[in-house]
């Protein structure tokens, strides 16, 4: 029998606030329910539900390591085309793992600077 504090909408819900006799126009949680969420056509549950870190559309900054024969590392902004709830960032390149995001994949430029910069400096 599902929870209502295992739904992914739990902190605020509406049903379940609107069943209890809440008032709907002030900011309340639903901590204080814990009801069965059977009957609530809401509910969604939290384990089933995969935060991804980034998302179609989405830039990203990725460190190409070339050598120095060939001008040497710099950072290529790419696009993201497909996101997988395996941990997959997909390009029209090609596609990095979840283990590649804050040492080869960045989501802003800066960050990508900052790592190219200390990349270099290790390097001389």
């Amino acid at each position: 029998m599902p929870k209502c504090e295992n739904c992914y909408h739990y902190e605020l819900c509406e049903f379940n606030l609107s069943h209890q006799g809440i008032d709907l126009t002030s900011i309340a949680l639903a901590s204080k329910c814990d009801s069965s969420a059977d009957d609530c056509p809401y509910f969604k549950d939290k384990s089933l539900i995969a935060e991804l870190p980034c998302k179609v559309g989405d830039a990203l900054y990725v460190i190409i390591d070339e050598s120095k024969e060939f001008g040497g590392a710099y950072i290529k902004q790419e696009k993201v085309v497909e996101v997988s709830t395996e941990g997959r960032i997909w390009t029209n390149d090609c596609y990095y793992d979840n283990d590649d995001i804050g040492k080869m994949i960045f989501f802003n430029r800066a960050e990508a600077e900052k790592a190219l910069k200390e990349r270099k400096n290790e390097n001389t």
